[in-house]
């Protein structure tokens, strides 16, 4: 689990300094390489295992996971901008105690880009 969540940082990281020094084209790329290490992450911190990419959306309307993970609010907002499902997946992973996976990477850069 602290891999993957590790590997979503990373990449959300890149995109955020892509982004702070004006490389958009490089940043979207960054976004769209953190989406599957979103997914890893956020079915690993419920116990769960990362769905296909075809069937995340069967998945979460099937077997909903807590608010506000919902099938179409994740979908849309991994196609466009990963890194904007920080702060909930933040919250998460602290209450699940990675916190500490999450304090070894400069927050308020991913926060602020």
């Amino acid at each position: 689990m602290r891999e993957y969540l590790d590997g979503f940082l990373n990449f959300a990281y890149r995109a955020a300094k892509s982004r702070r020094d004006g490389r958009d084209e490089a940043a979207g790329l960054d976004e769209r390489e953190s989406a599957p290490w979103f997914l890893w992450t956020l079915f690993a911190l419920y116990g769960r295992v990362r769905p296909y990419n075809k069937f995340p959306r069967w998945e979460l309307d099937t077997d909903p996971l807590p608010a506000p993970w919902t099938a179409g609010h994740l979908i849309g907002t991994l196609r466009d901008r990963p890194s904007a499902l920080l702060p909930p997946l933040e919250r998460v992973a602290r209450q699940k105690g990675f916190g500490g996976v999450l304090d070894e990477w400069d927050l308020e850069l991913l926060h602020r880009w």
